[in-house]
């Protein structure tokens, strides 16, 4: 779930930036894909920000609206494809979701963020070979 704090926040930032910057900003985003595929040592994956919001086999991506990808995290107890791993961050791995504070690898999933908004590591995965960095 997003927090409005965080929410209020940016919006504050991006209200305090003049048109032009304001506008490069806009740009910029519209600019970034919702999501990646990417194939990594004859193995697929699918990048996403949070997750894909009511995911149903067969769907096809590129038909999902930008809130799919970012209004629900992953379910990380259910495998989405069959051949593919979802690689996602949004919701730090911390104790106190359950999570150890390392990057989570399960059911065809991968979750990045171990809570460095929060004080944690900056985890940092290298698809090619699964190598695990921590900053």
């Amino acid at each position: 779930m997003i927090e409005v704090k965080n929410i209020v926040k940016t919006f504050d930032g991006f209200r305090a930036l003049d048109s032009e910057m304001r506008e490069g900003v806009i740009d910029y985003l519209s600019d970034l894909a919702l999501y990646e595929q990417v194939r990594a040592d004859g193995e697929e994956y699918i990048l996403v920000h949070a997750g894909i919001a009511n995911y149903k086999p067969g769907m096809k991506l590129d038909d999902c609206e930008p809130e799919t990808f970012m209004s629900e995290p992953l379910d990380l107890s259910k495998r989405l494809f069959k051949n593919k791993t979802v690689v996602v961050g949004h919701v730090p791995m911390t104790e106190e979701n359950g999570g150890s504070g390392k990057i989570y690898f399960g059911n065809g999933a991968v979750n990045v963020n171990c809570g460095v908004k929060d004080g944690g590591l900056l985890g940092c995965l290298r698809l090619e070979d699964m190598k695990e960095f921590y900053v």
